[in-house]
């Protein structure tokens, strides 16, 4: 599973029995044990962080980009992920990952940075977890953002929305629907102000996608310190490389994409579907695709409204007779 050569070059001589280290405190294992039956034997656990900019806040009228993104593997595969991060911190001498804290790389040079993001990527892809996210570029989102505004509060909540949408693939109804005893944990990197609120939305589209979706097959969400919770902070690289190349794309296409992506690109071929094609499960919004969601909104508050006016009438000829 886990690529070892990182840890071979890096950190312990080839074949140490240091290499594999004490079990301990897991709080993997402590979350997975809360979310999940005892009986449940495919328990895959869905890691997301949002990524508002260097800014820091959606509504920043300087921030270009907002999203989310994460990975998704089995409870055991992040185990062993959890294990071989605390070494990388350890080697590297930092307490966690967070891209855009920039100090915690300050100390570091060009060539130590480059052995990080290898290390980094080394795991991730060995633990092939599917990466999900949505990412939403401001420049479009602002000019429409008042009609948008009446059904989506924040930024933050569409690419929610998309995250849970793309992890709820695995409970679909129908000709696809699959018989494997498998359950979905959704955890948050804890955003203090997002998180009734974010709540309060899982419950809304539990009931929308109750007939398409066996939805009781996904927990609601847990929200997590990201420096405690270590597989918050792989979800974080994945969302930094992914809006470093939405960047990119929009406003740089003469440079190349960062050694991230291109990871990134990798790993994504490594779910490629014979009839399917290649599973990329991230959302890139756009002027047209959050034109298509104003339009549908609209739509869903005229009829809504239209048969809520039937309604009062039928109601008030009841009244008179």
């Amino acid at each position: 599973m886990i690529i070892r050569q990182w840890a071979q070059i890096y950190l312990t001589p080839q074949g140490s029995q240091e290499d594999d280290g004490p079990e301990g405190y897991s709080p993997v294992r402590h979350l997975a044990a809360a979310a999940f039956p005892r009986d449940c034997k495919n328990k895959y656990m869905l890691m997301l962080t949002a990524y508002m900019d260097e800014t820091g806040h959606s509504q920043d009228q300087n921030s270009k980009f907002n999203g989310m993104a994460g990975l998704m593997t089995k409870e055991e595969n992040w185990i062993v992920y959890e294990r071989e991060w605390s070494k990388i911190l350890k080697h590297f001498k930092i307490p966690y990952v967070h891209m855009s804290e920039k100090k915690l790389f300050a100390a570091m040079s060009d060539a130590q940075k480059k052995d990080l993001s290898r290390c980094v990527w080394e795991i991730i892809k060995g633990i092939e977890a599917l990466p999900i996210g949505s990412i939403i570029p401001m420049d479009d989102y602002r000019p429409l953002e008042d009609r948008l505004s009446v059904n989506i509060v924040d930024p933050y909540y569409l690419a929610m929305h998309d995250c849970m949408r793309f992890a709820s693939v695995f409970a679909l109804r129908g000709p696809f629907e699959s018989n494997t005893d498998l359950r979905v944990a959704l955890v948050f990197s804890d955003q203090v102000e997002f998180k009734h609120e974010g709540l309060r939305m899982f419950d809304g589209v539990k009931k929308a996608w109750a007939d398409e979706m066996k939805i009781d097959l996904i927990d609601s969400p847990i929200f997590r310190d990201m420096r405690k919770v270590t597989p918050l902070q792989a979800a974080d690289v994945v969302a930094f490389e992914i809006y470093k190349e939405f960047d990119r794309v929009y406003y740089q296409r003469d440079r190349p994409p960062r050694y991230g992506y291109e990871r990134l690109e990798e790993t994504f071929e490594t779910f490629r579907n014979p009839l399917l094609g290649r599973i990329d499960l991230v959302m890139y919004h756009n002027k047209h695709t959050l034109g298509d969601i104003v339009s549908a909104c609209e739509r869903a508050d005229r009829t809504a409204a239209y048969w809520e006016k039937k309604r009062t009438k039928k109601d008030e000829t009841q009244d008179r007779v």
